[in-house]
């Protein structure tokens, strides 16, 4: 496929990575949940809100970049909803993440920070879910954080051009915030509270 910046990516022979614009431009185009939400909330809403939970919770530099790039392959393969998301997909979307922290010079993440940026997206779903999806249904209480984060995506929508320079700054201001991370560092990864 070629992104909106003339990039080539293609699977398996080609390392080509979508630049941080081009993933930008086009998770601003593609609903959560495959389209299927009663209002509008993008893949890049999504994204932000990760990243804004993983700040207010004080997680270090780097969680807050990889929460911001967790859902980034989209960009490449759509929003495909986790019950029909396969194994080959699932390995096609790792590949790609790999190329895009090659492209910014990163490591991809520990199997720590993986999971608490998982629970990040856990968290961030059981919010979105009830308010904007198919069926209306209850928040639960005590996710103040989570509920806060989520009420602010409004503020990431605006269209494709700006969306895609947004969260192009936005990755060069956090990779330039980027702690040197030591591998003692990645095993004291904080535990998950969202009740901050």
């Amino acid at each position: 496929m070629m992104t909106i910046s003339g990039v080539i990516v293609e699977p398996d022979f080609d390392l080509a990575a979508p630049t941080m614009y081009d993933i930008g431009y086009s998770l601003s185009r593609m609903e959560r949940f495959g389209g299927h939400t009663r209002t509008s909330y993008t893949v890049l809403q999504h994204l932000f809100a990760a990243a804004e939970l993983a700040r207010l919770l004080e997680y270090s530099t780097r969680i807050q970049l990889l929460a911001l790039l967790h859902d980034a392959h989209e960009s490449v393969t759509g929003d495909i909803p986790r019950h029909w998301k396969t194994k080959d997909m699932s390995a096609q979307q790792d590949l790609i993440d790999e190329r895009i922290f090659k492209s910014l010079g990163i490591l991809a993440p520990s199997p720590e920070e993986h999971r608490l940026i998982k629970q990040i997206d856990d968290a961030l779903l059981s919010v979105e879910a009830p308010s904007i999806g198919p069926v209306s249904g209850k928040v639960e209480p005590g996710l103040p954080a989570i509920a806060f984060v989520f009420s602010q995506a409004d503020d990431f929508v605006l269209g494709p051009h700006k969306s895609g320079l947004l969260f192009n700054e936005t990755v060069e201001e956090l990779l330039g915030r980027l702690e040197t991370v030591t591998m003692s560092q990645m095993s004291e990864a904080p535990s998950f509270d969202p009740q901050v």
